[in-house]
Protein backbone atom coordinates (compact mmCIF):
# COMPACT_ATOMS: atom_id res chain seq x y z
CA UNK A 1 0.00 0.00 0.00
CA UNK A 2 1.10 3.58 -0.65
CA UNK A 3 1.87 5.13 2.75
CA UNK A 4 1.65 8.67 1.34
CA UNK A 5 -2.13 8.40 0.98
CA UNK A 6 -4.95 6.40 2.56
CA UNK A 7 -5.44 2.92 1.20
CA UNK A 8 -8.60 1.85 -0.59
CA UNK A 9 -11.52 1.18 1.75
CA UNK A 10 -15.23 1.59 2.26
CA UNK A 11 -17.39 2.83 5.13
CA UNK A 12 -14.91 5.34 6.57
CA UNK A 13 -15.98 8.39 8.54
CA UNK A 14 -15.27 11.87 7.21
CA UNK A 15 -15.67 15.54 8.03
CA UNK A 16 -14.56 18.86 6.56
CA UNK A 17 -12.59 21.02 9.04
CA UNK A 18 -11.49 24.51 7.96
CA UNK A 19 -11.63 23.51 4.31
CA UNK A 20 -9.67 20.29 4.81
CA UNK A 21 -11.10 16.80 4.35
CA UNK A 22 -10.50 14.51 7.34
CA UNK A 23 -10.84 10.73 7.06
CA UNK A 24 -10.97 8.10 9.82
CA UNK A 25 -11.24 4.33 9.94
CA UNK A 26 -13.31 2.34 7.49
CA UNK A 27 -13.34 -1.25 6.28
CA UNK A 28 -10.83 -3.06 4.06
CA UNK A 29 -7.84 -0.76 4.44
CA UNK A 30 -5.42 -3.69 4.60
CA UNK A 31 -6.68 -4.90 1.25
CA UNK A 32 -9.08 -7.58 2.45
CA UNK A 33 -12.75 -8.04 3.28
CA UNK A 34 -12.01 -9.93 6.51
CA UNK A 35 -14.22 -8.82 9.42
CA UNK A 36 -11.21 -7.66 11.44
CA UNK A 37 -9.93 -5.35 8.67
CA UNK A 38 -11.17 -2.25 10.49
CA UNK A 39 -9.24 1.00 10.14
CA UNK A 40 -7.67 3.00 12.97
CA UNK A 41 -5.83 5.61 10.90
CA UNK A 42 -6.58 9.34 10.59
CA UNK A 43 -5.79 11.33 7.42
CA UNK A 44 -6.41 14.83 6.15
CA UNK A 45 -6.35 16.34 2.67
CA UNK A 46 -5.49 20.02 2.26
CA UNK A 47 -3.61 22.34 -0.08
CA UNK A 48 -0.53 20.11 0.03
CA UNK A 49 -2.43 16.90 -0.58
CA UNK A 50 -2.74 13.96 1.80
CA UNK A 51 -0.96 13.77 5.15
CA UNK A 52 -1.34 11.12 7.83
CA UNK A 53 -2.38 12.52 11.19
CA UNK A 54 -2.18 9.25 13.14
CA UNK A 55 -1.71 5.57 12.34
CA UNK A 56 -3.43 3.77 15.21
CA UNK A 57 -6.20 5.60 17.03
CA UNK A 58 -8.14 2.92 18.87
CA UNK A 59 -10.85 1.75 18.83
CA UNK A 60 -11.11 1.41 15.08
CA UNK A 61 -14.44 1.59 13.33
CA UNK A 62 -16.31 1.41 10.09
CA UNK A 63 -19.02 4.00 9.55
CA UNK A 64 -18.34 6.06 12.67
CA UNK A 65 -20.35 9.29 12.88
CA UNK A 66 -17.93 12.26 12.91
CA UNK A 67 -18.58 15.94 13.57
CA UNK A 68 -16.36 18.97 14.08
CA UNK A 69 -17.53 21.24 16.91
CA UNK A 70 -15.53 24.43 17.44
CA UNK A 71 -12.32 22.83 16.19
CA UNK A 72 -12.71 19.57 18.12
CA UNK A 73 -13.42 16.31 16.32
CA UNK A 74 -16.16 14.24 17.97
CA UNK A 75 -17.15 10.68 17.20
CA UNK A 76 -20.21 8.58 18.00
CA UNK A 77 -20.61 4.85 17.47
CA UNK A 78 -19.27 2.81 14.61
CA UNK A 79 -18.77 -0.90 13.94
CA UNK A 80 -15.59 -2.38 15.38
CA UNK A 81 -13.93 -5.71 16.09
CA UNK A 82 -13.42 -7.27 19.55
CA UNK A 83 -10.99 -9.97 18.44
CA UNK A 84 -13.80 -12.50 18.19
CA UNK A 85 -16.78 -10.74 16.64
CA UNK A 86 -17.96 -7.38 15.36
CA UNK A 87 -19.32 -4.87 17.84
CA UNK A 88 -21.56 -1.82 17.52
CA UNK A 89 -20.43 1.05 19.71
CA UNK A 90 -22.70 3.29 21.77
CA UNK A 91 -19.92 5.54 23.10
CA UNK A 92 -18.84 9.13 22.40
CA UNK A 93 -15.23 10.24 21.98
CA UNK A 94 -13.22 13.34 21.14
CA UNK A 95 -9.90 13.24 19.30
CA UNK A 96 -7.23 14.56 21.69
CA UNK A 97 -4.03 15.98 20.18
CA UNK A 98 -5.06 14.37 16.89
CA UNK A 99 -3.73 11.10 18.29
CA UNK A 100 -6.07 9.52 20.85
CA UNK A 101 -9.80 9.01 21.25
CA UNK A 102 -10.90 10.16 24.71
CA UNK A 103 -14.25 8.86 25.89
CA UNK A 104 -16.76 11.52 26.85
CA UNK A 105 -20.12 11.60 28.60
CA UNK A 106 -21.85 9.44 31.16
CA UNK A 107 -21.09 5.73 31.01
CA UNK A 108 -22.84 4.50 34.13
CA UNK A 109 -24.91 1.29 33.85
CA UNK A 110 -28.54 2.17 33.28
CA UNK A 111 -27.86 5.70 32.07
CA UNK A 112 -29.92 6.77 29.07
CA UNK A 113 -28.05 6.36 25.80
CA UNK A 114 -28.81 5.25 22.25
CA UNK A 115 -28.22 1.58 21.42
CA UNK A 116 -24.91 0.87 19.71
CA UNK A 117 -24.95 1.33 15.92
CA UNK A 118 -23.15 2.56 12.85
CA UNK A 119 -24.15 4.73 9.84
CA UNK A 120 -26.02 7.21 12.04
CA UNK A 121 -26.51 10.81 10.91
CA UNK A 122 -24.94 13.40 13.19
CA UNK A 123 -25.69 17.13 13.28
CA UNK A 124 -24.77 20.13 15.46
CA UNK A 125 -27.24 21.61 17.94
CA UNK A 126 -26.67 24.31 20.59
CA UNK A 127 -24.43 22.83 23.26
CA UNK A 128 -23.67 19.59 21.45
CA UNK A 129 -24.99 17.37 18.68
CA UNK A 130 -27.83 15.02 17.78
CA UNK A 131 -27.78 11.62 16.09
CA UNK A 132 -30.48 10.01 13.99
CA UNK A 133 -31.05 6.44 12.87
CA UNK A 134 -28.48 3.84 11.95
CA UNK A 135 -28.11 0.07 11.97
CA UNK A 136 -26.78 -2.77 14.08
CA UNK A 137 -27.11 -6.50 14.54
CA UNK A 138 -26.90 -8.97 17.42
CA UNK A 139 -24.41 -11.80 17.77
CA UNK A 140 -27.20 -14.05 16.50
CA UNK A 141 -27.33 -11.79 13.38
CA UNK A 142 -30.70 -10.27 14.23
CA UNK A 143 -30.76 -6.95 12.40
CA UNK A 144 -31.93 -3.66 13.89
CA UNK A 145 -32.99 -0.64 11.84
CA UNK A 146 -33.34 2.62 13.76
CA UNK A 147 -35.21 5.87 13.26
CA UNK A 148 -34.74 7.27 16.75
CA UNK A 149 -33.38 10.74 17.49
CA UNK A 150 -31.07 11.52 20.42
CA UNK A 151 -29.60 14.79 21.73
CA UNK A 152 -26.14 14.86 23.36
CA UNK A 153 -25.46 17.91 25.55
CA UNK A 154 -23.04 18.40 28.43
CA UNK A 155 -22.14 14.74 28.45
CA UNK A 156 -25.75 13.55 28.75
CA UNK A 157 -28.04 11.81 26.27
CA UNK A 158 -31.73 12.66 25.94
CA UNK A 159 -34.04 10.88 23.52
CA UNK A 160 -36.37 13.10 21.54
CA UNK A 161 -39.94 11.87 21.82
CA UNK A 162 -41.54 14.26 19.32
CA UNK A 163 -40.98 12.14 16.25
CA UNK A 164 -44.20 11.90 14.26
CA UNK A 165 -44.06 11.98 11.27
CA UNK A 166 -40.50 10.85 10.64
CA UNK A 167 -38.44 8.74 8.24
CA UNK A 168 -38.94 4.99 8.41
CA UNK A 169 -36.26 2.86 10.10
CA UNK A 170 -33.56 2.12 7.54
CA UNK A 171 -29.90 1.33 6.99
CA UNK A 172 -27.52 3.25 4.75
CA UNK A 173 -29.40 6.47 4.07
CA UNK A 174 -27.44 9.41 2.72
CA UNK A 175 -27.41 12.49 4.96
CA UNK A 176 -26.01 15.99 5.21
CA UNK A 177 -26.39 19.21 7.18
CA UNK A 178 -27.19 22.49 5.43
CA UNK A 179 -27.37 25.45 7.78
CA UNK A 180 -29.75 24.43 10.55
CA UNK A 181 -31.34 21.57 8.61
CA UNK A 182 -30.57 17.86 8.44
CA UNK A 183 -31.40 16.11 5.15
CA UNK A 184 -31.86 12.33 4.93
CA UNK A 185 -32.31 10.40 1.68
CA UNK A 186 -33.02 6.76 0.82
CA UNK A 187 -31.68 3.70 2.64
CA UNK A 188 -32.77 0.08 2.98
CA UNK A 189 -35.56 -0.91 5.40
CA UNK A 190 -34.80 -4.64 5.58
CA UNK A 191 -36.91 -5.50 2.54
CA UNK A 192 -36.84 -2.59 0.10
CA UNK A 193 -34.61 0.18 -1.13
CA UNK A 194 -36.04 3.62 -0.34
CA UNK A 195 -36.34 6.84 -2.34
CA UNK A 196 -37.83 8.96 0.44
CA UNK A 197 -36.33 12.33 1.29
CA UNK A 198 -36.76 14.16 4.59
CA UNK A 199 -35.63 17.35 6.28
CA UNK A 200 -35.31 17.97 10.04
CA UNK A 201 -35.39 21.53 11.39
CA UNK A 202 -32.48 21.61 13.86
CA UNK A 203 -33.33 25.14 14.98
CA UNK A 204 -36.58 24.06 16.65
CA UNK A 205 -35.39 20.67 17.88
CA UNK A 206 -36.04 19.96 21.58
CA UNK A 207 -36.38 16.76 23.62
CA UNK A 208 -40.14 17.02 23.11
CA UNK A 209 -40.35 18.32 19.55
CA UNK A 210 -38.86 17.34 16.18
CA UNK A 211 -40.10 19.02 13.02
CA UNK A 212 -39.58 16.49 10.21
CA UNK A 213 -40.81 17.47 6.75
CA UNK A 214 -41.17 15.04 3.82
CA UNK A 215 -39.66 16.39 0.60
CA UNK A 216 -40.15 15.29 -3.03
CA UNK A 217 -38.93 11.73 -3.48
CA UNK A 218 -35.56 11.39 -5.11
CA UNK A 219 -34.48 9.63 -8.28
CA UNK A 220 -34.07 5.84 -8.05
CA UNK A 221 -34.33 4.17 -4.65
CA UNK A 222 -30.91 3.23 -3.27
CA UNK A 223 -28.78 2.80 -0.19
CA UNK A 224 -25.31 4.01 0.83
CA UNK A 225 -25.08 7.01 -1.54
CA UNK A 226 -23.28 10.28 -0.82
CA UNK A 227 -25.37 13.34 0.05
CA UNK A 228 -23.85 16.78 0.46
CA UNK A 229 -24.72 20.45 0.94
CA UNK A 230 -23.05 22.62 -1.70
CA UNK A 231 -23.35 26.02 -3.35
CA UNK A 232 -25.45 24.36 -6.06
CA UNK A 233 -27.88 22.70 -3.67
CA UNK A 234 -28.14 19.28 -2.03
CA UNK A 235 -26.12 16.85 -4.13
CA UNK A 236 -26.91 13.13 -4.34
CA UNK A 237 -24.36 10.78 -5.87
CA UNK A 238 -24.02 7.05 -6.44
CA UNK A 239 -24.97 4.28 -4.08
CA UNK A 240 -26.47 0.94 -5.00
CA UNK A 241 -29.42 -1.31 -4.50
CA UNK A 242 -29.42 -3.60 -1.49
CA UNK A 243 -32.29 -5.68 -2.82
CA UNK A 244 -31.08 -6.14 -6.42
CA UNK A 245 -27.56 -7.46 -6.96
CA UNK A 246 -25.26 -5.27 -9.11
CA UNK A 247 -27.82 -2.51 -9.55
CA UNK A 248 -25.24 0.22 -9.04
CA UNK A 249 -25.44 3.97 -9.57
CA UNK A 250 -22.99 6.60 -10.79
CA UNK A 251 -25.52 9.38 -11.33
CA UNK A 252 -25.48 12.86 -9.79
CA UNK A 253 -28.63 14.75 -8.87
CA UNK A 254 -29.12 18.19 -7.32
CA UNK A 255 -32.03 19.15 -5.10
CA UNK A 256 -32.95 22.84 -5.02
CA UNK A 257 -34.36 23.54 -1.52
CA UNK A 258 -35.82 26.89 -2.60
CA UNK A 259 -37.93 25.41 -5.41
CA UNK A 260 -38.17 21.92 -3.89
CA UNK A 261 -37.22 20.08 -7.07
CA UNK A 262 -34.61 17.62 -8.36
CA UNK A 263 -32.51 17.99 -11.51
CA UNK A 264 -29.91 15.64 -12.96
CA UNK A 265 -26.34 16.91 -13.23
CA UNK A 266 -24.69 16.56 -16.63
CA UNK A 267 -20.92 16.58 -16.86
CA UNK A 268 -17.79 14.61 -15.96
CA UNK A 269 -18.34 12.59 -12.78
CA UNK A 270 -16.93 9.64 -10.82
CA UNK A 271 -17.66 6.06 -11.78
CA UNK A 272 -19.92 3.97 -9.55
CA UNK A 273 -19.20 4.39 -5.84
CA UNK A 274 -21.21 3.10 -2.86
CA UNK A 275 -20.36 3.34 0.83
CA UNK A 276 -17.84 6.14 0.24
CA UNK A 277 -16.50 8.46 2.90
CA UNK A 278 -18.07 11.84 2.23
CA UNK A 279 -18.58 15.20 3.90
CA UNK A 280 -19.80 18.67 2.97
CA UNK A 281 -19.64 22.20 4.37
CA UNK A 282 -22.37 24.06 2.49
CA UNK A 283 -20.04 25.01 -0.35
CA UNK A 284 -18.61 21.67 -1.49
CA UNK A 285 -18.91 17.94 -1.00
CA UNK A 286 -15.83 15.73 -0.92
CA UNK A 287 -15.92 11.98 -1.56
CA UNK A 288 -13.29 9.31 -0.96
CA UNK A 289 -13.21 5.68 -2.00
CA UNK A 290 -15.93 3.18 -1.20
CA UNK A 291 -17.09 0.22 -3.24
CA UNK A 292 -16.33 0.45 -6.94
CA UNK A 293 -17.09 -1.82 -9.90
CA UNK A 294 -14.51 -4.49 -8.93
CA UNK A 295 -13.32 -3.63 -5.42
CA UNK A 296 -12.51 -0.91 -2.93
CA UNK A 297 -11.35 2.46 -4.23
CA UNK A 298 -8.95 5.18 -3.05
CA UNK A 299 -9.81 8.08 -5.36
CA UNK A 300 -10.78 11.51 -4.02
CA UNK A 301 -13.33 13.88 -5.62
CA UNK A 302 -14.83 17.29 -4.94
CA UNK A 303 -18.20 18.64 -6.05
CA UNK A 304 -18.61 22.42 -5.92
CA UNK A 305 -19.99 25.28 -8.02
CA UNK A 306 -17.92 24.00 -10.98
CA UNK A 307 -19.17 20.43 -10.72
CA UNK A 308 -16.97 17.38 -10.14
CA UNK A 309 -13.17 17.56 -9.92
CA UNK A 310 -10.96 14.53 -9.35
CA UNK A 311 -8.33 15.50 -6.77
CA UNK A 312 -6.61 12.11 -6.54
CA UNK A 313 -6.98 9.17 -8.97
CA UNK A 314 -7.34 5.58 -7.78
CA UNK A 315 -4.10 3.91 -6.76
CA UNK A 316 -2.77 1.19 -9.08
CA UNK A 317 -2.80 -1.23 -6.15
CA UNK A 318 -6.46 -0.75 -5.25
CA UNK A 319 -7.67 -4.32 -4.56
CA UNK A 320 -9.98 -6.38 -6.73
CA UNK A 321 -12.59 -8.17 -4.60
CA UNK A 322 -15.42 -8.95 -7.02
CA UNK A 323 -14.10 -9.14 -10.60
CA UNK A 324 -16.60 -8.66 -13.40
CA UNK A 325 -16.77 -11.73 -15.64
Amino acid sequence: MNASRPSARRAAGAVIRDGEFWLYGGFGGRGSVAPDDVGTDVWRFGQNGWSQVADQVEPGARYPSLIDLAGTLWRFGGCGWTGEHITFEDRVWTLADDANWVEMGENEPGSARPPGRYVAAIAPIPGGFCIFGGHSQSLAREKFFYNDLWLFRNGTWTECRGLSPRPDPSYGFGWCVAGERLFVFGGFDGSNDLDTFWMLDLKTLTPDHADWQPLPKGPHARFCPALGATDRGIVLFGGRSKSQSRLNYADTWIFDPEHSEWSEFSGPAPIYHAKPAYASDGHMMMLFGGEGPVGHLSDLWRFDADGWTMLEPPSPDDPVHWPVN
